[in-house]
C-alpha cells in the first residue's frame, strides 16, 4: 500500500497548516508602523476619531479563519516511452522518466523490471516494494534478461516526493525485446587431450551477433552431473579442471560446455570425450623438459632419473614434455604441481632446432604465475635449465629478481651475448659437495648463465677462481659469480641452476652426487 502524506514539510509557498487562524486585533491596528499606529500620538479630529474608532470595534470582535489544510497531493510520474503495440526491441534499453509534485518537489524514483532483472547488489530497496530500488537517476541503460531470444518485459517507475510519499499509480511499460543467442565452439587455440592427468585445460570460441563481448560466462560440467544443478560457472573461455573437479572418478569422461551471455541466453552445448589418469601415487614429480632433438637426450634423462631414484625411489612420476606435448596454457600448471610436494624441471642445453628453445622457454613462461603461488603453499622446486633466467630466456628478469633471488646476469661486455662461455676443464665449486670433490667441466664452449645473487640467495654452484675470462669478471667477482642459487623467501624452497650438470660438468664423474645433495636439500 502507498503511504499518504498528512502532515507538510515546513519550507516557502505552503499553505497555513490545519486549525491556524489570523486574528486581527484592535491592537493590530495600531501596532508599531501601521497606518494608524505612525497617527497614535495625534489628537484626532472628533468625527474621524469616531468613524475610525467604530471601526475598531467591529473589527475586534471578528476572527478571520483559513480553514484545514487540504490533504497532500502525490507527485506525478512520467515515463518518454509510451505505447499500447510498441515494436520489438533489442534487450539492451535506454529508458528516461521524470516525475512533479504540485505542492512539494520530487527527489527520487522507486524503478523495477519483472522477469528475473537483478538490480545492483548495493541499491537501495523501496519500502513499499522491496523488489524496487530507489534511484535519483531520470535516465539509465538496462540489461534485461530474456533467458532466450524473446521475452516481454515490463518497467515500472514511481516518483517519490520531500515528504517520502510515493505516486501510488506511477508508470509502466510493456516491452518486446528480442536478443541473438550466442554460438559456441572448440577453440583452435589449444589442443584438446586424449589422454590427460586430472589437471589440464581447455578453450572454446563463443560468437554472438549481439557483439561477442556481450558473452558474460560458461557454463562447464562433466558426464553424469545434472547441469541445471552441478554445472560449474566459469568467466573464461580457456579454464583447467582439476582433482577436485572429478570427484575421484577417472577414465574415459565427457565434458560439456555451454556460452551465457548477458541476457541470460545459452547457447548450443560442445562436448569432447578423453581418458583421465587418476593422480599418481608419488610425492614428487619430475618434468623432463628435453627435446627429442635435443643432443645427448638419453644421457640427460637417464642423469635426472637416476638422481629421483636415489632421493625419491619408486615416489616420483615422470611428466615427459616430449611425449605428452607442452602445457596448453597457464592455467593448468597449477593444478599439476598441487598434485606434488616437490618438483625436479630440467631442461637441455643448445637444442638442435630453434622450435625447442621456443618450446622449452613457452613451458617455463606459462609456469611463472603458478610457481610462486606453489611455494606459497609449502611446495618445493628445483629448476635446471641452461637458459632459464634471462631477457630472451623461458623467466622474465622480474621473475628471477622477485622470486628466484637473482639481482642480475653477468654478460659478454664486446660480443653483447646472453650467456658466457664456460671453458673445458674450468673447476666448479658446489656445496652439495666437500671442497675436495669440485667438479669439472667436460665439454669446451658451453654456454651458460652466471648469476648475481640478491642478499639472501644461498650459491648451490660457483666457479673456481682463476677459471673466469678477466675481461669479463674482475677478482673481486668471482665468488658471486654463480651457476646455482637457493632462496627460502617463502614457505617453499627454490633452487634455479643455469649449468648442465648431466653432459656439463661430470668430467670426474662426481655431477650426480653433487645434484643429489642439492635436489635432496631443496626438495626434501
Amino acid at each position: 500500500m502507498f503511504l499518504r502524506k498528512t502532515v507538510p514539510s515546513s519550507g516557502s509557498r505552503r499553505r497555513p497548516r490545519a486549525g491556524r487562524t489570523t486574528r486581527r486585533t484592535f491592537g493590530d491596528l495600531f501596532r508599531p508602523g501601521s497606518l494608524l499606529g505612525a497617527r497614535a500620538g495625534r489628537v484626532l479630529h472628533a468625527p474621524v476619531s469616531l468613524l475610525l474608532l467604530g471601526i475598531a470595534f467591529v473589527l475586534a470582535g471578528c476572527e478571520e479563519d483559513a480553514g484545514p489544510l487540504p490533504a497532500n497531493l502525490p507527485p506525478e510520474t512520467y515515463l518518454l516511452i509510451q505505447g499500447a503495440d510498441l515494436d520489438t526491441t533489442n534487450y539492451r534499453q535506454i529508458l528516461r522518466w521524470w516525475g512533479s509534485d504540485p505542492d512539494g518537489r520530487v527527489i527520487g524514483y522507486c524503478i523495477h523490471w519483472d522477469g528475473g532483472w537483478t538490480p545492483p547488489a548495493d541499491a537501495q530497496r523501496c519500502a513499499f516494494d522491496e523488489e524496487f530500488v530507489f534511484t535519483t537517476a531520470t535516465t539509465d541503460t538496462f540489461v534485461v534478461p530474456t533467458e532466450g531470444t524473446f521475452a516481454e518485459r515490463t518497467f515500472s517507475v514511481h516518483s517519490v516526493d520531500d515528504d517520502g510519499i510515493v505516486d501510488p499509480d506511477g508508470r509502466s511499460q510493456l516491452f518486446r525485446l528480442g536478443n541473438w543467442a550466442p554460438e559456441l565452439s572448440w577453440s583452435q587455440s589449444i589442443s584438446r587431450p586424449t589422454l590427460s592427468l586430472p589437471a589440464v585445460t581447455f578453450a572454446s570460441a563463443a560468437t554472438d551477433l549481439d557483439g561477442n563481448g556481450t558473452v558474460e560466462s560458461f557454463r562447464i560440467w562433466l558426464d553424469g552431473e545434472d547441469p541445471e544443478t552441478s554445472a560449474r560457472v566459469v568467466s573464461d573461455s580457456l579454464f583447467a579442471l582439476g582433482v577436485d573437479d572429478f570427484d575421484g572418478r577417472y577414465g574415459e569422461r565427457t565434458l560439456y560446455v555451454q556460452a551465457v551471455d548477458e541476457a541470460r541466453t545459452r547457447s548450443n552445448i560442445i562436448q569432447h570425450t578423453w581418458t583421465v589418469e587418476p593422480p599418481p601415487d608419488a610425492r614428487l614429480l619430475l618434468i623432463d623438459g628435453i627435446s627429442i632433438r635435443e643432443p645427448g637426450q638419453a644421457t640427460h634423462d637417464s642423469f635426472y632419473r637416476a638422481v629421483m631414484d636415489s632421493i625419491a625411489p619408486g615416489d616420483y612420476f615422470v611428466y615427459d614434455v616430449a611425449l605428452r606435448g607442452n602445457f596448453r596454457s597457464q592455467a593448468e600448471v597449477a593444478p599439476l604441481f598441487e598434485l606434488f610436494e616437490g618438483v625436479l624441471w630440467y631442461g637441455g642445453g643448445a637444442a638442435a632446432q630453434p622450435q625447442d628453445d621456443i618450446a622449452q622457454f613457452h613451458n617455463l613462461g606459462f609456469a611463472e604465475t603458478a610457481i610462486p603461488e606453489y611455494l606459497d603453499a609449502g611446495g618445493n622446486m628445483l629448476i635446471i635449465y641452461q637458459s632459464a633466467i634471462g631477457d630472451s630466456a623461458g623467466f622474465t628478469p622480474e621473475f628471477a629478481r622477485d622470486v628466484a633471488g637473482v639481482d642480475g646476469l653477468y654478460r659478454y661486455i664486446s660480443a653483447g651475448g646472453h650467456d658466457l662461455q664456460v671453458p673445458r676443464g674450468m673447476i666448479v665449486a658446489s656445496s652439495g659437495l666437500a671442497p675436495t670433490d669440485s667438479l669439472e667441466t667436460t665439454t669446451a664452449n658451453t654456454r651458460s648463465e652466471f648469476m648475481i645473487p640478491a642478499e639472501d640467495a644461498e650459491p648451490l654452484f660457483w666457479v673456481a677462481p682463476g677459471f673466469l675470462d678477466p675481461n669479463v669478471f674482475t677478482p673481486e667477482q668471482t665468488e658471486p659469480a654463480l651457476l646455482g642459487i637457493a632462496t627460502s623467501r617463502r614457505p617453499g624452497r627454490i633452487g634455479v641452476v643455469t649449468f648442465l650438470l648431466s653432459a656439463g660438468a661430470d668430467r670426474r664423474g662426481n655431477a650426480k652426487d653433487a645434484a643429489v645433495a642439492i635436489a635432496r636439500d631443496i626438495l626434501e
